[in-house]
């Protein structure tokens, strides 16, 4: 189901961990990890996976974690040489022509105010997914892997706004506690540059 799914794409920022020395020759920290483990715990408080009720399925899942963690990578590989709007710009065109042909068997006319949001959705994504190939291309891995979480923050506060459900108490201290796995990596990144300039 839809838990299940979200828990297990969010291998992804561990993914990027374990992928970074080899692709970029970031090495983590513990901090990192463990900002990484407390944002992953958070999310399961969120989402409350039925492992239980796991099939085949699931690897095509993990899958696209993986292929989301190799985007982030080679987005922050390419982004210290390379616009970020033009690398956003080229990920969009070859993932459209990807897509293409299975366009056939999905398609669906739309109504002209689907459109719209269809249209409203591709301005969005095209800004965020620009805004974190900068933020990629400036700050290493070891800072950017466990603020990815907070994108299940966001997702409940726009489930609250649109369709008015509220978090219960263990998703809330899911919430917290991926808030928290972030700021504590920040706080410790903060503290060790600060130590070097001191130095």
């Amino acid at each position: 189901d839809y838990a299940n799914a979200i828990a297990i794409l969010y291998v992804y920022p561990f993914l990027m961990m374990i992928l970074a020395p080899l692709i970029l020759g970031e090495k983590g920290n513990i901090y990192a990890w463990i900002g990484v483990l407390g944002g992953f715990f958070g999310v399961l408080c969120v989402m409350r996976p039925d492992i239980s009720n796991l099939d085949y399925n699931a690897f095509f899942i993990l899958l696209a974690g993986l292929m989301v963690a190799t985007q982030m990578l080679v987005n922050r590989l390419l982004g210290g040489d390379i616009d970020p709007f033009v690398i956003s710009m080229w990920g969009s065109i070859i993932a459209s022509f990807a897509l293409l042909p299975l366009l056939p068997f999905v398609w669906v006319t739309l109504t002209p105010h689907q459109l719209g949001i269809v249209g409203l959705m591709a301005c969005i994504t095209a800004l965020s997914q620009t805004m974190m190939i900068a933020g990629m291309s400036r700050a290493p891995v070891s800072l950017m892997a466990p603020f990815a979480y907070t994108e299940i923050i966001f997702a409940v506060i726009i489930g609250f706004l649109i369709f008015g459900s509220l978090p219960d108490i263990t998703a809330a201290l899911g919430m917290i506690l991926i808030m928290g796995s972030g700021i504590f990596v920040e706080r410790i990144r903060s503290q060790q540059l600060s130590h070097k300039e001191n130095l």
